[in-house]
């Protein structure tokens, strides 16, 4: 490294691997850095290869080393632009023609080699030319590491071949390769940095044509055209070049492999967890749809179960229902209907068929403990039957006879007994349930209904058959 304010200090650092064997016997390839040594202008060793630069040919200066001929050969692209100047002027004074030819040297006025000083500082000394020059220089190490070399030691490799082509970035704040800790951003912005790498290199001092030599214009642009060329080409192999040196070191470096592993594995327990959540509700859907048909189920029964009750409970309250109307018409079945006179005799058992289909459970069990208890006067209340406030004539029913006389018959009127024959004409004998559909069709009647309440299918029979005894 070499720095320049008014003052020059080179720091000449050296990398070499070295082939030893260990304690095993086994052949260990070892990284060996040089010492660093902090050289100040004047501690700078300009060496002077006399021989070298006997052996230079003027006319081929371009093949040259251009700092070893300023004996400058270890700082190379780190020396300083003071230090060249330094150089130079030291080779001046000990190899300018002038200078040898008053020790009594023979000069050699055509083919004299200080042309080679003067044109190697004239390549170092200009910027440009010498950016050039770097850019080819012949101590640079172009080759790449082998998979060998990686294995053995990945990360001081690496350091080393990296290291030595960063001189090329346009940008000075080269990543380093880091070490096994590093995290995976720090490699991320290595290997992003590498493959995005803008380099300076450039292979002009290598043109084949040399146009400045040329005469006329078509000349010179044919061979600046073909310069160019040439150097497109080699920039692209230059960048191949550090392109598989990148991808040699990607394929190797094992905290690649790592964060591919740890990739991989985050991956597999993500999709085992998503599997996992996947069973869980699909576990979860069965079980709810498990619940669901069982609360159903158990709804449905739970419905059948009050249904089935409530049919109980109605038959239980027919059943008693019937048992009470059993009671009443027993109960007065047994005292005559409690009639003073044959006359009262329909109308007492109309009065009990309607007490028995108007009145519900507790109207019946109520009036047939009554009538227990006060008989006659109990029926008469809930039959509502006074005959008190009678008046003299009973209203009675005329019946046709042989002799055109009528029978009058309690409850049945003229209009009455015209529906009933009507019925029995319609229901004759022998008809299945006759009475029933008798009386059916007598209560369809409202005229009837207003006159004497319901019908019922004993009330149409013993009509029926009265009628059948007095024709």
């Amino acid at each position: 490294m070499v720095q320049s304010n008014n003052s020059c200090t080179t720091v000449a650092v050296r990398y070499r691997y070295v082939l030893k064997r260990n304690t095993a016997g086994v052949k260990v390839l070892r990284f060996l850095p040089h010492q660093v040594r902090e050289l100040k202008p004047d501690q700078v060793e300009y060496t002077d290869d006399l021989e070298y630069l006997r052996s230079l040919d003027p006319k081929d200066w371009k093949q040259q080393d251009h700092y070893r001929v300023l004996g400058i050969p270890t700082l190379r692209y780190n020396a300083s632009e003071e230090t060249i100047r330094s150089a130079y002027r030291q080779k001046v004074l000990r190899h300018h023609p002038d200078k040898r030819k008053a020790k009594g040297a023979e000069i050699k006025v055509s083919d004299d080699y200080f042309t080679c000083i003067t044109m190697a500082y004239e390549t170092l000394g200009d910027p440009k030319r010498r950016k050039s020059y770097d850019s080819v220089d012949p101590e640079f190490d172009d080759a790449l590491p082998s998979s060998h070399d990686l294995k053995k030691d990945f990360y001081g490799t690496c350091k080393y071949y990296f290291e030595l082509n960063s001189r090329w970035s346009e940008n000075k704040n080269v990543p380093k390769i880091g070490g096994p800790r590093s995290t995976i951003q720090e490699v991320e912005n290595f290997y992003n940095f590498w493959y995005d790498f803008k380099s300076w290199r450039e292979f002009s001092y290598e043109d084949l044509e040399d146009k400045d030599a040329c005469s006329g214009r078509e000349v010179k642009r044919q061979a600046d055209k073909l310069n160019k060329a040439e150097r497109a080409r080699k920039k692209k192999e230059e960048m191949a070049r550090l392109r598989s040196l990148v991808d040699l070191a990607f394929k190797n470096d094992p905290r690649i492999l790592r964060f591919k592993q740890e990739e991989k594995d985050r991956k597999l327990e993500a999709k085992k967890a998503k599997q996992a959540a996947l069973a869980k509700q699909i576990e979860d859907e069965r079980k709810a749809v498990k619940e669901a048909k069982m609360a159903m189920e158990k709804a449905e029964a739970e419905e059948k179960a009050k249904i089935e009750a409530e049919r109980k409970k109605r038959e239980i309250q027919k059943n008693a229902l019937k048992k009470e109307r059993k009671t009443l018409r027993d109960v007065c079945k047994s005292n005559q209907y409690f009639v003073e006179n044959p006359d009262q005799n329909l109308k007492h058992i109309t009065a009990v068929e309607t007490i028995c289909e108007t009145m519900n459970i507790v109207e019946l069990r109520e009036i047939n403990n009554q009538i227990q208890i006060e008989g006659k006067t109990a029926f008469f209340r809930a039959a509502k039957l006074d005959y008190s406030t009678e008046k003299s004539k009973t209203a009675k029913t005329q019946h046709i006879t042989s002799n055109g006389t009528h029978q009058v018959t309690e409850g049945w009127n003229q209009e009455k007994i015209k529906y009933l024959e009507e019925a029995l004409k319609i229901m004759p004998q022998g008809t299945n349930r006759r009475w029933k559909k008798v009386a059916d069709f007598m209560n369809k009647h409202d005229k009837l209904k207003k006159d004497c309440g319901k019908f019922t299918p004993k009330m149409v029979s013993i009509q029926a058959k009265k009628l059948q005894n007095s024709a």
